[in-house]
């Protein structure tokens, strides 16, 4: 061997152990709360002896959680498995929180330039409680002044691994736009996905539904939501002139039977001046059946 391939050997040793990189698996984990979790590293002979876990979560600086190593305890929810022989040296967690839910990396050094080199990282979800969808619209003010009406899909709770969001819309079917997803403050995972709706097929009621695929199972989950839905006019119109008719109806039936007690009582008695007894009593439920009968009958439903 030349000196020049000795050196050309050499420059490509350097760009390998420069380029050395920790794999870690799975890529991404999703778990219910009180779960066990492991998360692998798998390292090569250029490293040291002892592996970093670290935690990065909702746009925060890293957070340095356990040292792993053959002879490190466990600390708390944090202890270790170390596989010598294939190099894996796993973060274990047990009975994770949703708080737990971020990126984890594994750190260590390598021998020839003490360069800290990072592994790809490993997503965990910690899930709990049903996921939920929410479908919202900006404010009906807004509205009017736009050309197309934006939709959002949120979908919280899930895993990563769910299948994309469908829109329907007057029967017609698509994806929207749907972001790659994000862990919350609070740990939990959620995606959303967008839509635009002109404002003619908007202001025409249609009713506009999202809806998520849970699992592998054909189990879903949907939201829709209508322009017409919490509508005031329905609220204020329909529902008093069906309140004001029922009780016209009740009130009816309660003078018909009031009269028809008095009469027979009258025709028991054969006072022919039982009727001073209640000597107001005629004229009030003669307005009284006037007024409520006007309500029941002349009352336009349309108004």
């Amino acid at each position: 061997m030349s000196f020049l391939d000795v050196c050309a050997l050499s420059h490509l040793i350097q760009v390998v152990v420069s380029q050395t990189v920790l794999s870690q698996s799975p890529p991404i984990q999703t778990v219910p709360v009180g779960s066990r979790v492991q998360l692998n590293c798998y390292t090569t002979r250029l490293v040291d002896s002892y592996v970093f876990w670290y935690r990065q979560q909702h746009r925060r600086d890293m957070q340095l959680l356990y040292k792993v190593s053959k002879q490190q305890p466990a600390d708390g929810r944090f202890s270790s498995e170390v596989d010598g022989k294939s190099g894996n040296y796993a973060l274990v967690i047990s009975n994770v929180e949703r708080n737990y839910s971020g990126m984890y990396y594994c750190a260590s050094r390598s021998h020839q330039n003490m360069a800290r080199i990072f592994g790809n990282g490993s997503t965990l979800v910690v899930t709990e409680g049903p996921p939920a969808v929410f479908l919202l619209t900006p404010p009906p003010a807004e509205i009017s002044s736009m050309e197309r009406v934006p939709l959002m899909c949120l979908v919280r709770g899930l895993s990563p691994h769910s299948l994309p969001i469908r829109w329907n819309v007057s029967g017609e079917i698509s994806e929207g736009q749907t972001d790659s997803g994000a862990i919350d403050e609070d740990g939990t995972y959620s995606f959303r996905s967008h839509i635009n709706v002109s404002v003619e097929t908007w202001s025409s009621g249609v009713v506009c539904t999202c809806t998520v695929q849970i699992n592998s199972a054909e189990k879903f989950i949907s939201e829709n939501l209508s322009s017409q839905r919490d509508s005031p006019r329905h609220t204020s119109c329909t529902l008093p002139i069906y309140g004001s008719l029922s009780a016209a109806a009740l009130l009816l039936l309660g003078m018909v039977v009031f009269t028809a007690g008095r009469s027979c009582r009258k025709r028991q008695s054969g006072n022919m001046n039982s009727d001073e007894e209640l000597p107001d009593s005629r004229p009030r439920a003669q307005e009284k059946e006037t007024l409520y009968a006007r309500l029941a009958f002349n009352e336009n439903p349309t108004l």
